[in-house]
């Protein structure tokens, strides 16, 4: 898999809309709330705007949750390709069956 500028552009993006979609879920939180409380304070008929701002902000906010940091999608693209690498799946087994094999053989000698 190659990793592309425009890749990495996507990534330091990703932050930014994450970012900007939290940014409107708040604004649009404040607005429903004034229209929701100024609908029971003086009867105003505000509720129909205040559930539709609501809605809205509750939208961009989950959109703000459920999109990826870039740090996610750099561990979306990176982590397999060194799962899947020769070196973890054929040499890392050996080197770690050496490091056990030397600890045995060191605490061996410690103890004599």
């Amino acid at each position: 898999m190659n990793i592309t500028p425009f890749d990495i552009y996507i990534w330091q993006l990703s932050d930014s809309v994450k970012c900007a979609l939290g940014a409107f879920a708040w604004i649009m939180a404040a607005p429903s709330a004034i229209c929701i409380f100024a609908r029971f304070i003086e009867e105003a008929k505000t509720l129909k705007a205040g559930i539709i701002c609501a809605i809205i902000a509750i939208l961009f906010g989950a959109a703000s949750i459920l999109s990826p940091s870039s740090k996610t999608i750099a561990m979306m693209y990176v982590i397999p390709e060194i799962a899947n690498s020769k070196v973890v799946r054929e040499d890392i087994p050996q080197i770690y069956e050496a490091a056990i094999e030397a600890l045995k053989e060191n605490l061996k000698n410690a103890a004599k």
